[in-house]
């Protein structure tokens, strides 16, 4: 999967289960070795890492590590 449909997929991030949320924006991290992209400032990104912090309290152990 390229990192633009790892984008789109992301981008309904309040439909994707917490362990398909965090597998995708690992897997997206994965795509951009030489450090081009501010995945913080990203506006699909920084939505989902929002959304993310949002459910830490609801996950299980193994998600939070």
């Amino acid at each position: 999967m390229s990192g633009n449909e790892i984008l789109l997929n992301l981008d309904n991030n309040e439909n994707l289960a917490n362990s398909e949320l965090i597998s995708g924006l690992i897997e997206l991290g994965k795509r951009d070795k030489d450090g081009k992209h501010d995945w913080n400032q990203h506006p699909i990104t920084a939505k989902c890492l929002s959304d993310l912090k949002s459910r830490i309290p609801l996950m299980n152990s193994k998600n939070v590590i």
